[in-house]
């Protein structure tokens, strides 16, 4: 009896020697965990993403709303206007048609503020309406002598002018919209047409009178408003298309050759004469065969083009 007894309590003093054991591997093991935790050299861990809120909205500035300087390439139509466009008369200026133009501008803002400073070059081509001009001529009062009257072929009968302006623009900027004003002065090369005709007097002579074109310069003024939209950006670049319209004068002073041909009734050589006033025909040329005067050159012009905003 006393034998197990003895063993009984060898059995229980086993397993609290085992307990002991473990409760001392169990410390150690989270002190060295905590040791090594306290020392870590890795990289730190993400920071944490704040939750998603629905009503949240951005923050910054897509910067539409600042004032932008722009460069373009306009086509479009140049419509003559008042004395410009005039079908009647016997005189040189006037007798323009609708025509087409070709401009490039420039806009540049001071210190990005709403104003800053405005070029433009242009390029203005309008048909001399020779045909109607002869029409006018062979119907006025001296008639019978130019009943004949024809156009020459081939005569260089076309305004064509050139517009060098500066000056100052104002814009608007409304999103994508910018609404542009602008005011400039500069200078006119004008390219005057050729005028030509021919025709018969009472004797069967034929006359050739020739007024050769010419490039005088001028003072011009020319006042527009403009649209631009900015339709996109294109790697570093902001595209816009643009609409413009613009009202273009210039008062310009012409000198230039009046030539006179006659071939006589039964001959077929034509001999050059000193240019002489022709009944019902202005202006009259001075003892050089040189006529001068001042004409009128006035331009409502509509375009449409694509530029570049910056």
């Amino acid at each position: 009896m006393a034998k197990s007894l003895y063993i009984c309590y060898s059995g229980g003093k086993g397993r609290g020697r085992n307990f002991k054991l473990l409760l001392t591997a169990g410390l150690f093991i989270f002190a060295t965990s905590y040791s090594f935790a306290q020392y870590y050299y890795g990289p730190p861990p993400p920071p944490k993403k704040p939750a998603p809120r629905n009503n949240q909205q951005p923050l910054q500035s897509n910067g539409l709303e600042e004032p932008s300087g722009f460069m373009s390439i306009n086509f479009g139509l140049a419509n003559p206007e008042g004395a410009f466009a005039q079908q009647i008369g016997s005189g040189y200026g006037g007798y323009a048609l609708p025509g087409d133009l070709f401009s490039f501008s420039l806009g540049l803002p001071v210190n990005h503020s709403n104003f800053g400073v405005a070029v433009m070059v242009g390029s203005y081509a309008n048909t001399y309406n020779n045909d109607q001009w002869v029409t006018n001529l062979n119907n006025n009062a001296a008639g019978v002598f130019y009943q004949n009257a024809n156009p020459i072929q081939g005569t260089l009968n076309v305004y064509s002018n050139t517009s060098i302006m500066a000056g100052l623009y104002g814009t608007l900027p409304l999103g994508n919209l910018s609404i542009d004003g602008r005011l400039m002065i500069g200078g006119l090369i004008g390219g005057l047409p050729e005028r030509a005709f021919g025709f018969y007097d009472t004797a069967f002579n034929f006359y050739e009178d020739d007024i050769q074109p010419s490039s005088p310069i001028s003072f011009a003024v020319d006042a527009g408003i403009g649209l631009r939209y900015l339709i996109g950006n294109f790697g570093r670049h902001k595209v816009c298309l643009m609409v413009n319209a613009d009202y273009f004068f210039s008062s310009v002073n012409y000198f230039t050759p009046d030539y006179l041909t006659v071939t006589q009734a039964g001959t077929y050589t034509p001999v050059q004469i000193q240019a002489q006033p022709l009944p019902g025909v202005t202006p009259a040329p001075d003892i050089n065969g040189n006529i001068s005067g001042t004409l009128q050159i006035a331009l409502f012009s509509l375009t449409f083009g694509i530029g570049y905003q910056f």
